[in-house]
């Protein structure tokens, strides 16, 4: 199902790049950087929220510094008929942070964040691998993440 873009003017677009580097910053001091009225600022936050652009403000943790060492994809090929049960279930998995459908030789790409290397095994051959209409299951560890962000692709956005 494809989604029509939705238009952001040159100002939507500063607010979305200041926000994404810090959301934490009060939308007054966004307001002062950008030149525009406070009124205006928070009009326009209202309306990319109503927009679906902006969907939630929220925290990006360390979790290596609260003990999940180990990050990884597990790449699956399962029954179509048992896709939407098994994506609900994996939905419902803690150490499960990512699920994508997939074009291509693996039907799912699941990111999974452990404490060490023993407790991804066993969430992969105990509560992944083991789910009925699963047909293959291709585990990767993550030895270093380079880039985790999207603040720079705003800029690549078309103002309308």
């Amino acid at each position: 199902m494809r989604r029509n873009r939705l238009k952001l003017d040159v100002l939507d677009k500063q607010i979305l790049e200041s926000i994404c580097k810090d959301a934490r910053k009060p939308l007054r001091k966004v307001a002062e950087e950008l030149g525009v009225s406070e009124p205006t600022l928070y009009s326009r936050v209202r309306s990319l929220q109503r927009r679906g652009i902006i969907k939630r403000f929220t925290v990006k943790l360390d979790m290596e510094l609260l003990g999940y060492m180990t990050k990884g994809f597990v790449l699956m090929n399962v029954n179509p008929a048992k896709e939407e049960k098994i994506v609900s279930v994996l939905s419902e998995i803690p150490e499960v942070v990512e699920i994508h459908r997939l074009l291509g030789d693996n039907d799912l790409m699941v990111k999974v964040i452990c404490r060490d290397v023993a407790e991804m095994r066993r969430l992969v051959l105990e509560k992944i691998r083991d789910l009925e209409g699963v047909e293959l299951v291709k585990g990767f560890l993550t030895i270093k993440t380079d880039k985790d962000s999207y603040e720079n692709l705003i800029s690549k956005l078309k103002s309308e």
